[in-house]
């Protein structure tokens, strides 16, 4: 088996330890590559079998063998080309694997709108003298309703975070996935407007997908 490992953003570096999970996983005999600019993936891709990382239109076209496609990001848009999506390439990924990523920066934009943070750093050393008035629109999280849209591994990650500061949980998803201590009932999508009147702040987990 010939595997192409292509680092990114959520994967920057690849170490010895994972390196060796793959050996075991793959088999004897299988050969690793690391491409460590997009010209070397590219170069390497005619005898690839299996890419774990990101794959180009530009890659695909020069792939002879490859038969699966494995994704380190956090949503499959940037693999659906036409030619990928016309193959018989499998297309896989990691379940929540960017949720603790995800989830935090949804909490510093959160912050930053309820907090006014744009504002006071827009007036800098004068954010002193307005500080009446940024209280005066600035909320609290605690006691809020956090009603997420999707609830995977981003959402459930949210959730996690959202009850450490007080927040009660509501979440909508399209399958029956399993509901977690933060948010015990999962909603059907067809509450979601249940959902929008209900909360007071709303986040969104949903893949981005012509559907969605």
């Amino acid at each position: 088996m010939n595997i192409l490992i292509i680092p990114g953003v959520t994967m920057p570096t690849v170490d010895e330890a994972l390196l060796a999970r793959i050996h075991e996983a793959a088999g004897p005999g299988a050969q690793i590559r690391i491409a460590d600019t997009p010209g070397e993936a590219i170069e390497a891709m005619e005898d690839v079998e299996v890419v774990l990382g990101v794959i180009t239109p530009a890659m695909f076209a020069r792939a002879r063998r490859l038969r699966w496609v494995h994704a380190i990001t956090s949503g499959a848009d940037a693999y659906l080309f036409p030619e990928m999506v016309a193959s018989d390439v499998l297309l896989s990924g990691d379940k929540g694997l960017v949720g603790t990523h995800l989830a935090d920066h949804t909490f510093a934009h959160l912050l930053a709108l309820t907090r006014r943070l744009a504002r006071a750093v827009q007036d800098g050393p004068r954010s002193w003298e307005h500080r009446v008035a940024y209280r005066a629109e600035e909320f609290e999280l605690e006691g809020c309703t956090m009603g997420i849209v999707g609830f995977g591994g981003t959402g459930r990650a949210i959730a996690r975070r959202a009850v450490g500061f007080g927040m009660r949980c509501i979440a909508v998803d399209c399958d029956p996935v399993p509901p977690t201590v933060e948010v015990p009932e999962v909603w059907g999508s067809d509450r979601l407007a249940e959902l929008f009147r209900t909360a007071a702040v709303v986040t969104s987990g949903l893949p981005l997908t012509p559907h969605t």
